[in-house]
């Protein structure tokens, strides 16, 4: 008895050793080398294309709406970060940028970072939605969204974003917003760009004076 109460002992102290010595190595680990990084100049470029507005009724919050326009410097700076966590080849990364310029030329395209004050996602991106969205260019014309989708919490570019802004959290709901986009490339108007989010509980207008970032010239840009 009193040899198997000494193996007993022996096992479980060299069991406390191992578990001792695997947590020894996970704490010697360099966590620094797995932090998120950012880049300075990427979130300065979020800064000047994004804007905010908010709609409140009886001091409740009703909506809150972060809205980042996707110009070419939005584009470069989001390629440049995919390209370097996925090891694209220059060819690779050439085609992307080609059919963001083209995407770019043919679309106004935003994202927005929509709250809806509670726990449940805005009623939002359907022609029969309680909240809707519209577009006015430099000229005052008003234009429907031609698509709207939502982003996965898994998909990059809502990861990208999660990381550059604080708003993107479990309680927002982020979509892809496209309107069409006429030939133009350069400004024909003197009004500043504006998004009108409206429903009946209320409206908030989101307005970019720069016309530049919506009439950015393929090449204007370099590619990342």
């Amino acid at each position: 008895m009193k040899n198997c109460t000494s193996l007993v002992f022996l096992l479980g102290l060299l069991f406390l050793v191992g578990c001792s010595t695997g947590k020894s190595r996970v704490a010697q680990s360099d966590m620094t080398q797995t932090w998120e990084t950012t880049r300075a100049d990427t979130f300065d470029r979020l800064m000047q294309s994004s804007k905010s507005g908010s709609i409140y009724l009886d001091w409740g919050t009703v909506l809150i709406v972060d809205a980042v326009y996707k110009d070419l410097h939005y584009r470069a700076g989001y390629l440049t970060e995919l390209s370097d966590v996925y090891l694209y080849p220059s060819q690779r990364r050439l085609e992307i940028w080609q059919q963001s310029e083209e995407d770019y030329q043919n679309f106004y395209e935003f994202l927005l970072v929509i709250y809806a004050g509670g726990t449940k996602p805005p009623e939002f991106g359907r022609p029969s939605s309680r909240w809707q969205v519209y577009l006015y260019d430099d000229e005052g014309d008003m234009l429907r969204a031609s698509k709207v989708s939502v982003l996965s919490p898994k998909d990059h570019e809502y990861i990208f974003l999660k990381k550059y802004l604080k708003e993107v959290d479990r309680w927002a709901q982020v979509y892809r917003v496209r309107f069409p986009k006429l030939d133009r490339l350069a400004p024909r108007g003197s009004n500043s760009f504006s998004l009108l989010v409206t429903g009946i509980e209320g409206k908030t207008r989101l307005e970019w004076q720069d016309a530049g970032l919506f009439y950015q010239r393929p090449g204007e840009i370099p590619a990342p």
